[in-house]
């Protein structure tokens, strides 16, 4: 703490014609505060009675007390009782040049607060969740969607949140609630996984409670609400604690309690995208990834001017308000001066206030002030979503399934292609997409003499290979019952089809255009319409396994023609 002198500079007309009230918006003076008043020019004119001895004007350098009207207005009088009493100094005319008011009361303040120990578990997490359902009612939606809520299972999806279970955070909105949620209370965590979180009520800022957190009781969702519904850390805050001194003034005013702003620097850990947006990458071009800048903005051009008076910073103006700036910049005051301390508000990107902590004592009119962005170097590199050949299209031509005059069964190797490894040593691979005709014909796999389907007599298909699960994969045909009762029916041999239909997303912007339906797998979509879930397979008996197991299919049409996915799917394609 230190001691301060506090002094209030006002301009001539701040006292309105024939009126002993002087206009100081927010003047902090208390009622009967002695203060020592002086003027640049003039002094400001009084009648001789209300002074007390003969005299025209206030004496500059002379002691007077402040008769305080309110927050923003004052009138003198030459005793602090007389001041108490409202029997003010009749001020008659106006002066020139500016005029000030210096307490005699030294005033304590906070000067500065020293850290003694810190933390490196400082964050500032937020992400902001559009009041939309999840998952999105069409499923094609599902890739190009970030945010929802779900009242089902009662969690907030937000892609990539970077919340861990048990953080404290608060809810916000911009329109409508979420069913069930409030802003008067807190929160606490439950993830899910990267995408999804639960949430907990946990009291309010000053009294967090993990009760409901602890008993796994999650707050029930009933609507995704209206507008836009923002969690956050709670804001990193500094409380001061102490008695404050306010003289004879039985309410204390608001300023006089210290307020500490703390300031806190780190590196980006994380970067929440609400919206994926459309129309980047290269829609025509295989292979090529479009590069995007993508800049971390911190705040640009803002342009702060100082006003010096006797040495003091009396007020910064704001030349340029500048851009950008997500938070506050530093203020550095370059001069002959010191002690002086400026803190910027920032809204919408721009700085609208400099609110001066300290005025400082040295400076001239040669001060300059310098505005310094927070952070600086980040460097984030923007993944645009893949669109994925499906490589039965793609190689189709290879695998001459273009061409129906060639029998099944003589297709070109055996249905098989050398493509690149995708190892750094450039190597290549041969690879089937599918089981082929040549093969399956090997296995007695329900097809003819030329490959073809067979119309009767199906029988159910042979184990065609393995997958990485351990799970077995048949060919196209199975139990028409798929968990029957010993000794009941199987419900005879059947083709068991696939459950992903084609619905492909008509947006120019976001699905390359030129490329006919089903060349991407996105193209595809899992409808349950068919007999296998998601990823191409069921739970079932089979020959090799009359207790049950589970087993993925390669799968074929009603006309014989192979069927997305082929086989299997090692995850769904967002």
């Amino acid at each position: 703490m230190r001691g301060l002198t506090y002094i209030v500079t006002f301009v001539d007309n701040a006292r309105t014609q024939q009126s002993d009230i002087i206009n100081i918006p927010g003047h902090r003076f208390s009622d009967g505060e002695e203060v020592i008043y002086s003027s640049s020019g003039t002094p400001i004119g009084a009648g001789s009675t209300s002074v007390g001895f003969t005299t025209t004007r206030l004496t500059s350098g002379a002691v007077y007390f402040i008769a305080k009207v309110d927050d923003d207005h004052v009138s003198l009088s030459v005793t602090k009782e007389k001041a108490l009493s409202k029997t003010v100094i009749n001020m008659n005319a106006f002066g020139n040049g500016t005029h000030k008011f210096t307490s005699r009361v030294n005033r304590k303040i906070i000067d500065r607060i020293n850290i003694t120990k810190s933390t490196d578990d400082f964050s500032n997490k937020r992400v902001v969740v559009d009041a939309v359902a999840w998952p999105p009612a069409n499923q094609k939606d599902l890739y190009s969607s970030f945010v929802g809520v779900n009242v089902e299972s009662n969690y907030i999806y937000a892609r990539n949140h970077s919340f861990k279970t048990g953080d404290n955070i608060e809810y916000s909105f911009d329109g409508t609630t979420i069913g069930g949620l409030s802003t008067a209370a807190n929160y606490k965590v439950t993830v899910l996984d990267e995408n999804r979180f639960l949430l907990s009520e946990a009291g309010t800022a000053t009294t967090i409670s993990s009760v409901n957190f602890d008993r796994k009781s999650y707050v029930d969702l009933t609507s995704v609400g209206v507008g836009t519904h923002t969690f956050k850390y709670p804001a990193i805050a500094i409380t001061i604690d102490g008695i404050v001194s306010t003289g004879d003034t039985s309410v204390t005013p608001s300023y006089y309690n210290a307020i500490g702003i703390p300031v806190v620097r780190g590196s980006l850990d994380n970067v929440f995208i609400r919206n994926g947006g459309a129309g980047y990458g290269v829609p025509d071009v295989i292979n090529y990834q479009r590069s995007i800048d993508v800049e971390v903005q911190t705040g640009k051009e803002a342009d702060i001017r100082a006003i010096v008076v006797d040495g003091k910073l009396t007020s910064a103006y704001i030349a340029n308000s500048g851009s950008s700036y997500t938070s506050p910049p530093t203020i550095n005051i370059i001069g002959s001066g010191r002690l002086a301390e400026l803190n910027p508000t920032i809204v919408d990107g721009a700085i609208t206030a400099v609110d001066i902590i300290n005025s400082g004592i040295g400076y001239d009119d040669n001060t300059t002030i310098e505005v310094i962005p927070a952070g600086t170097d980040a460097k984030l590199n923007a993944e645009i979503h893949e669109w994925k050949f499906n490589n039965v299209e793609r190689y189709k031509k290879v695998l001459q399934l273009d061409n129906i005059s060639i029998p099944k069964k003589d297709r070109l190797n055996r249905e098989l292609v050398q493509i690149t490894s995708g190892t750094s040593l450039k190597e290549s691979k041969v690879v089937g997409f599918y089981p082929g005709a040549f093969y399956r014909q090997l296995l007695d796999d329900n097809v003819d003499s030329n490959g073809d389907e067979i119309t009767t007599g199906f029988s159910h298909s042979p184990i065609i290979g393995w997958a990485y699960d351990g799970n077995p994969i048949y060919g196209p045909y199975g139990y028409a019952i798929p968990l029957f009762k010993e000794g009941q029916s199987t419900g005879g041999n059947k083709k068991i089809f696939s459950s992903y239909e084609i619905d492909v997303e008509t947006s120019g912007t976001l699905r390359p255009s030129g490329f006919t339906n089903g060349s991407f797998t996105q193209d595809y979509l899992y409808k349950a319409s068919g007999d296998l879930d998601e990823y191409n397979g069921r739970f079932c008996k089979t020959p090799e396994f009359p207790e049950g197991t589970y087993a993925y299919f390669s799968t074929v049409d009603f006309g014989g023609n192979l069927a997305y996915p082929y086989i299997t799917l090692s995850l769904i394609h967002i």
